[in-house]
């Protein structure tokens, strides 16, 4: 048996550290829109579950820098070609 023990981090500490969309949060968590905000503002509280989701993301994102980069808001528009 596992004794891996994963810290849930809140709605807005996940967005300090990985500045994203509430649109791209709630395709992350597979929640609607309309539940991220609710959260991100605080009128209304997520599950447990979502809070520890959050930390395994929040976990992955620094192990893997790359990954992150697909997610997290650079402030700079690109343009495809």
């Amino acid at each position: 048996m596992s004794n891996l023990c994963i810290k849930a981090i809140s709605v807005q500490e996940f967005l300090s550290k990985h500045p994203m969309s509430l649109s791209t949060l709630s395709r992350i968590l597979g929640v609607s829109e309309d539940a991220a905000k609710s959260w991100s503002c605080g009128r209304r509280s997520p599950l447990p579950q979502i809070l520890t989701h959050l930390a395994t993301i929040d976990e992955r994102f620094t192990e893997n820098p790359s990954l992150r980069e697909n997610f997290v808001n650079k402030g700079v528009h690109r343009t495809q070609n």
